[in-house]
């Protein structure tokens, strides 16, 4: 079937009268819009666009959602005439209208008019049309709110696109998104606030700075505006600010301070989040910081309906109460809105201060303190405020606040918080800590590591993810001696993680008891360890399962972690795992750390005999992991007693180049260790090596090596001593 006969076939159906078939035709039509190889000519283009925009007009809102969806295809499928004709009507769609009837079609017109735009080229000059008429709207219909929000939209949508390409309209464009920034209806304020942003984003210093002193003007005019509209004069504010515009920004500066500290909490919000803007776009402006960290301590603690009187002197009293306290609401209470906007500010304020020890020293306790707060949205930025004040304080933190006593009180409250969303972000926050501030975490994990292990036990796998997350960056962290006490905690806890049907969680698990066992833990008679080796032996499960599994299992064979009636059971299985495909490097690795421990080696030698063939297979792989790990593994076997290892010997010579001299380099330990064991020697090997003496690269670790297997091979072969001198000088004296 042509693309033409079927283009034809779907706008036929796209006007029948039923529904339902215009629907599936419209559907059909944007599967085709979607592939590449669907391509028409000028004339079916132009059914095309006359057909979407007859369906926009559809009595169906799904149909008319899915022409929505066709404009966007659309345009990136047509050329520019095509483009131009379908984006210039819904231009006209979304500013005209004559009656109420029309508004739904010119909604529908006005978020197609959206995707249009959305997929127009940086430098199509269609923008700049569409640009023009809705300036031209923006300058005519005062009046009519949804009219102009839409084209302020589409406007904010077009300049972010297409910035570059409508330099020349910006001026235009901001005085006319200006006339609406003193709008009776908040809407209308708000996105042409968001239209000023876009425009000064991409405008030069002179308009930016025409603007902002617009903006500025409203602001410290007396009388003041009304209370909502200098809400908007704030925001508008805090979304110009630029580091070009520091210097007038100084000169308000102390205004947003005094409104900072109004009576009304909408009001001494909209400052903080102004104050917010500012610090983050424009740190320059804000001189007094003594101030306004006093401004942000009175507002973070801002909170007119709860008495915290009896807080300090009254833990017990407070845990108990703590369930209730969270879910304390009041519809009329705000306050909590100036408290949530103090705490992003602080935040800001200590990302971009220039007197951090002032500022650090003044946020870190005050941060703890608010740990009680009792709004979900508030704590969340209290904590994020402390991920900061962490990341920037680092191993400096006890400089900056010394009551361990709070910070560890306060954790352990939140960690055993009824809303799991806080004791989630509590993890988080203290797995950032082991990454900034190992020292003193481990101070405090004497006190915390019963109340994160028993998040363990919750149903929620984000929560158990999370703690998993902390367990490996504190067992990776920490010293040996703290990471084996700890692990008399965490080990038990890991086994319904290994268990658990969740692939993420039981992987996590396995990585967690791997690196505990690494750094010394003692989990002999462990029932983890026993889910451990039980996970080893199913084959149906995940493959960072199985490689979890598999290295785990090698850890607890080299540390003499597992219990002597499973050892042999346990080595016969990885075993088995090296001549999988997909299991084969893992288990290379695990058996290269059991090799460690030399009271296994018998039964490792058993098995491992026998897959002599398999492993001088892989040093034939291209793949080169595979291949360095076979020959540590193979060197490291042999050591261990390892012998009638010729057919591996077979596989050596092609490995010794100087294209790569790592592998190179392993090959000849190999060969060494081989000469050692008193085993065969190999004349070809001994060749390679020779040829690679007169290599211009050799050098290092590989020249080492080589060194190393000519003095094994006269040692050990003293009849080989003159040929190979021999052979090593005749390119000197020929």
């Amino acid at each position: 079937m042509t693309v033409n006969y079927t283009f034809a076939n779907l706008l036929d159906k796209m006007q029948n009268s039923d529904r339902d078939i215009r629907f599936m035709a419209t559907t059909d039509l944007l599967h085709e819009l979607q592939k590449d190889a669907f391509k028409l000519d000028d004339d079916n283009e132009r059914k095309l666009i006359s057909a979407i925009l007859k369906v926009l007009q559809d009595s169906s809102g799904e149909v008319q959602n899915l022409a929505v969806k066709c404009v966007q295809r659309a345009v990136e499928r047509c050329k520019e005439r095509s483009q131009d004709l379908i984006i210039m009507e819904l231009t006209r769609m979304t500013t005209e209208t004559n009656n109420s009837k029309d508004e739904r079609i010119r909604e529908i017109a006005s978020l197609g008019l959206k995707s249009a735009v959305q997929s127009l080229s940086s430098a199509s000059p269609i923008g700049r049309k569409v640009a023009s008429s809705l300036i031209n709207t923006l300058c005519e219909r005062g009046n009519n709110v949804p009219i102009i929000t839409d084209a302020l939209d589409v406007l904010a949508t077009l300049i972010a696109k297409q910035a570059h390409n409508l330099q020349a309209l910006s001026e235009p464009a901001a005085i006319a998104a200006l006339e609406y920034l003193g709008h009776d209806r908040q809407p209308v304020r708000k996105r042409a606030i968001n239209s000023l942003s876009m425009i000064i984003e991409t405008s030069g210093p002179v308009l930016q700075q025409t603007v902002l002193s617009r903006v500025i003007e409203l602001l410290e005019r007396d009388p003041p505006i009304k209370p909502d509209l200098l809400k908007s004069v704030l925001q508008a504010t805090g979304a110009l600010a630029t580091v070009r515009s520091t210097q007038q920004l100084k000169n308000v500066i102390s205004i947003i301070f005094k409104l900072a500290e109004n009576e009304d909490d909408e009001l001494r919000e909209s400052a903080l989040s102004a104050l917010e803007a500012i610090l983050r776009k424009s740190p320059g402006a804000v001189n007094n910081l003594e101030q306004l960290m006093v401004i942000f301590t009175n507002s973070i603690k801002h909170d007119p309906n709860y008495c915290e009187e009896f807080d300090d002197d009254d833990d017990e009293e407070d845990e108990e109460d703590d369930e209730d306290q969270e879910d304390y609401s009041d519809d009329d209470d705000v306050s909590w809105k100036v408290r949530r906007s103090a705490s992003r500010a602080l935040n800001a304020m200590m990302s971009s201060a220039s007197n951090v020890d002032l500022i650090m020293s003044a946020s870190g306790t005050l941060l703890l303190q608010r740990m009680r707060e009792r709004e979900e949205s508030v704590l969340i930025e209290i904590i994020a405020a402390f991920n900061t004040f962490v990341s920037l304080s680092g191993p400096k933190i006890e400089k900056y606040y010394k009551d361990s006593n709070l910070f560890a009180t306060q954790m352990i409250k939140k960690l055993n918080s009824q809303n799991k969303k806080i004791a989630k972000s509590v993890v988080a926050t203290l797995s950032l800590m082991v990454e900034k501030c190992p020292n003193y975490i481990c101070m405090e994990s004497v006190q915390l590591l019963p109340h994160i292990c028993k998040l363990m036990n919750d149903n929620s796998p984000s929560i158990r993810l999370e703690v998993l997350s902390f367990f490996t960056k504190y067992a990776k962290t920490v010293d040996p001696e703290i990471a084996a006490a700890a692990s008399s905690l965490i080990v038990p806890t890991l086994e319904g993680a290994i268990q658990d049907s969740f692939y993420r969680i039981a992987t996590e698990g396995l990585r967690v008891l791997l690196l505990l066992v690494q750094k010394g833990a003692n989990c002999l008679n462990s029932s983890t360890v026993t889910a451990a080796l039980e996970k080893l032996e199913l084959t149906d499960i995940d493959q960072d399962v199985k490689d979890s599994t598999i290295l785990c299992a090698g850890a607890l064979l080299s540390k003499n972690q597992v219990v002597s009636s499973s050892v042999e059971k346990t080595i016969r299985i990885l075993a088995e795992r090296m001549s999988n495909e997909m299991t084969r490097m893992s288990a290379l690795k695990a058996m290269s750390d059991a090799l460690q421990n030399s009271m296994i080696s018998t039964y490792l030698l058993k098995y491992v005999s026998d897959q002599l063939l398999t492993l001088s297979s892989f040093l034939r792989k291209s793949n080169r992991q595979l291949r360095t790990l076979t020959l540590s593994f193979l060197k490291n076997l042999v050591a261990s007693g390892c012998r009638n290892v010729d057919q591996v010997l077979l596989e050596v010579p092609p490995l010794i180049t100087e294209g790569d001299l790592y592998v190179a380099q392993l090959a000849i330990e190999l060969a060494a260790a081989c000469i050692s064991a008193k085993e065969a020697e190999n004349e070809q090997i001994t060749q390679k090596c020779i040829d690679l003496v007169k290599s211009s690269l050799l050098q290092g670790k590989p020249l080492v090596a080589l060194e190393n297997y000519l003095a094994q091979l006269a040692k050990f072969y003293p009849k080989r001593y003159k040929p190979t001198v021999r052979q090593l000088t005749d390119s000197i004296y020929r």
